[in-house]
């Protein structure tokens, strides 16, 4: 699961600051931030997320935190 933290890590590896993002998908800075703090990320959101954010997913799994231990 991909989380807004997971999703600000990237943005700031990145350099890219929250109002350019916000201005590409058509929202406010705030609406932008409120997606950084949420627990989930919605999956066709994501996906142009890491489109604007030039990002594959092999890399995003960088971002990931590791499977619990069983």
């Amino acid at each position: 699961m991909i989380t807004g933290q997971t999703l600000r890590k990237l943005r700031l590896l990145k350099e890219v600051k929250q109002t350019t993002l916000a201005k590409k998908l058509g929202i406010s800075q705030q609406a932008y931030s409120k997606l950084e703090k949420s627990s989930h990320i919605d999956a066709q959101k994501l996906v142009v997320l890491l489109d604007l954010l030039q990002c594959s997913r092999e890399e995003l799994k960088v971002f990931l935190p590791p499977p619990p231990a069983s």
